[in-house]
């Protein structure tokens, strides 16, 4: 399936960047995008993941939990959590923690 983020053209332009220099900002540039990871393309199943995701980040907040709250009660990394919500990953079976969590 056509990356939903970049519409297929594996880059995605981004609102700011730290100069490599450190001298300040460029107000854009082209990045990888971040959904596909610069192929365009991503897995089918992953229109269901985004739709799934959006239902969870819609219950959480209609329960007044943040993403740190909720993540904690699932035994789950934020970033973890966040990748479910965005759709980036299957939200029906989402990683398990290599390590425990504090």
């Amino acid at each position: 399936m056509e990356c939903p983020e970049c519409k297929g053209k594996k880059e995605i332009m981004g609102f700011f960047a730290i100069r490599s220099d450190g001298s300040g900002c460029d107000p854009c540039r082209m990045f990888s995008c971040p959904r596909c990871h610069g192929t365009g393309n991503v897995p089918d199943e992953m229109a269901g993941w985004m739709e799934a995701g959006k239902r969870m980040k819609a219950d959480r907040l209609a329960r007044n939990m943040t993403l740190r709250q909720e993540a904690e009660a699932r035994g789950l990394r934020p970033s973890e959590l966040s990748s479910m919500e965005r759709g980036q990953v299957d939200p029906n079976n989402p990683p398990r923690p290599t390590t425990e969590i504090h």
